[in-house]
């Protein structure tokens, strides 16, 4: 039965569509980001797969944990970035800045970014300096790892997308599992049978875990692995702090694996816990369409009235426990546990918990207690 059930969902047409668009598009985005890259050296420009070895190689010098003598040691070197760290990539900038003779790389870019004063002159230009005094930076306790990131700078981008395609396709292939059965009227010879209820709800509900795992590791997989074989192993050690990698501030030292770990599996529980909340709703619908639509609404709505709504009300008590109740939700689950402090996961954890057991109520509840009409 369990074979069955995988059939049904896999033999849809309209899904391997989905799948195929879904995975042309994460692979696209994610290629795109390193042609993004750009360095210049002595008036020489590298993209791309240039920028990246040359960046790789450089870094590997001054790799390992940050110290204020390192930060100096990139600024004597590579002084400040002549294109004020990636501020164009069109070749007419690049061309331009080239010709000033100086750096841009990732080493002196990462200072600029995280130590240097940033000040603007009368014509416009921008400058970087770098204070004599760097103690009051928080980065320099001997607790934070500086390598080369790479892509891993981006990981979080790359990885929302993806997740975002593998749920719009999660969406598609279950959102029909009950409500077609209503269209086609189905429901009528399946439930009365002997094990047409629970029996039924409970085989599907495995069928589509089995069906939403397989195709959220095969992404997430692509997702790692490119960026693995394109930037190499060394950013998985680099602290989170020192990239835009999104975590709690008060840890932040810990390395992008760890962070990388947490994620992908927070991933696979929101996407097993959207699997349960399209069920709930495609219980009660009474086409494949509706159910579509109402999936797609509930996988995107708590976000959307986060940030249309709730960010542009006062604070209020209130207002604070809807954005946890929103974040709670599969869309932004694994993102904002890792930025959430402490108290933070604990609540988030708990209202996603909640969703999910009332969910997986109401979808079996929706079944089995359906009422066949003669």
């Amino acid at each position: 039965m369990m074979k069955q059930e995988i059939y049904r969902i896999l033999c849809r047409k309209i899904l391997w569509l989905a799948v195929l668009v879904a995975t042309a598009f994460s692979l696209y985005y994610e290629l795109t980001s390193l042609w993004q890259d750009m360095a210049i050296h002595d008036g020489e420009i590298y993209r791309g797969w240039e920028c990246n070895n040359y960046n790789r190689r450089i870094t590997k010098e001054f790799a390992g944990p940050l110290t204020e003598e390192t930060i100096r040691e990139i600024w004597e070197k590579y002084g400040e970035p002549v294109n004020n760290y990636g501020y164009s990539n069109r070749y007419e900038d690049l061309v331009q800045s080239a010709g000033q003779e100086g750096y841009d790389n990732y080493c002196n870019t990462f200072v600029a970014r995280k130590f240097a004063e940033k000040i603007e002159k009368e014509d416009g230009t921008v400058s970087f300096i770098l204070p004599e005094d760097l103690s009051g930076s928080r980065y320099l306790d001997g607790s934070y790892t500086f390598g080369y990131a790479g892509g891993y700078w981006s990981y979080w981008d790359c990885y929302l997308i993806a997740f975002v395609m593998v749920s719009i396709v999660v969406i598609i292939g279950v959102s029909p599992t009950f409500s077609e059965d209503y269209a086609f009227r189905t429901a009528d010879i399946i439930l009365p049978t002997a094990k047409g209820r629970f029996r039924a709800w409970w085989t599907r509900t495995g069928a589509s875990f089995l069906f939403a795992s397989a195709y959220y590791w095969f992404m997430s997989g692509i997702t790692f692995v490119q960026c693995y074989l394109l930037y190499g192993p060394d950013g998985l050690s680099v602290s989170c702090g020192l990239t835009y990698f999104p975590y709690f501030m008060g840890q932040d030292s810990d390395p992008i694996w760890k962070a990388l770990l947490i994620l992908h599996l927070g991933g696979w529980f929101s996407i097993l816990a959207l699997v349960l909340q399209i069920q709930a709703i495609s219980s009660g619908c009474k086409s494949s369409f509706g159910s579509l639509l109402w999936s797609l609404a509930a996988f995107l709505g708590p976000i959307a009235v986060i940030r249309v709504v709730l960010d542009n009300l006062p604070y209020s008590g209130l207002v604070r426990w809807l954005k946890y109740f929103g974040y709670s939700m599969p869309f932004s689950f694994a993102g904002m546990y890792l930025q959430a402090p402490p108290s933070g996961k604990q609540i988030v954890v708990t209202l996603a918990l909640a969703t999910v057991a009332l969910t997986g109520v109401l979808g079996a509840k929706g079944w089995c207690r359906h009422q066949v009409k003669n």
